[in-house]
């Protein structure tokens, strides 16, 4: 299976039973001066995840918050306002927020689709009949 991530030899091996960590891993962990916590995700600034320099990684408390990053730079790449506009995850349209139906359950307090997808998703889905 194909990476695109380097591979290095742990260090710690055979300490912690892992022969190979990845590159970006072991980098933040040096910087950290200390084993990454649990749960902790490394990120790519530049989205190069060859690029191991360690000003181009974050290390983010959980997954929650690497996705989180990825979407904000989505939808700066495409010359958006973080705070007022959101990409629907069904038509890919960056939309400004409003376009989006509340949703308490949501971090954001909106759907991941905008109103137009997700009022066609519901007119179209399949019904079972119990």
């Amino acid at each position: 299976m194909a990476t695109k991530y380097r591979l290095i030899a742990n260090p710690d091996y055979p300490k912690d039973g892992r022969r190979y960590i990845q590159e970006h891993t072991h980098v933040a962990e040096r910087a950290l001066g200390k084993r990454l916590p649990k749960g902790a995700v490394v990120h790519h600034i530049n989205d190069n995840g060859l690029d191991n320099r360690p000003e181009n990684l974050v290390i983010c408390p959980g997954g929650g918050y690497h996705r989180m990053l990825h979407l904000r730079s989505a939808i700066l790449r495409r010359g958006g306002d973080v705070a007022r506009e959101k990409i629907c995850r069904r038509c890919d349209q960056l939309l400004p927020l409003d376009h989006f139906a509340l949703d308490a359950a949501k971090p954001s307090g909106r759907g991941c689709w905008c109103r137009v997808c997700r009022r066609h998703y519901d007119r179209h889905r399949p019904r079972f009949i119990a």
